[in-house]
């Protein structure tokens, strides 16, 4: 009947993990420890607060032009490592 269906569901409560919120706490507190980090320090900072975040056209493009020259020098130090390791394996 449906009333015993229910009453099945009540043997299933032993295997449902209750402390997953223990769990995560005692990790949060870890990486906390790990990484010296004090939530308190922070809680009068307004995280919604961007009135120091604009910028102008100008800044921007030089971002944009600083960070397509760091990923050229990325782009070439990785070639030369591709290029030392085919050369490498080319003398074995």
């Amino acid at each position: 009947s449906e009333s015993s269906s229910y009453s099945d569901d009540s043997d299933l409560a032993d295997f449902i993990d209750d402390d997953d919120k223990y769990k995560t706490s005692k990790i949060q507190s870890t990486i906390r420890k790990m990484f010296n980090y004090d939530p308190r320090k922070y809680r009068d900072i307004d995280m919604q607060d961007d009135r120091n975040m604009e910028s102008n056209a100008h800044e921007i493009l030089r971002e944009e032009r600083f960070s397509s020259y760091v990923g050229r020098k990325e782009d070439e130090e990785e070639y030369r490592k591709i290029m030392r390791e085919e050369q490498r394996r080319k003398k074995n």
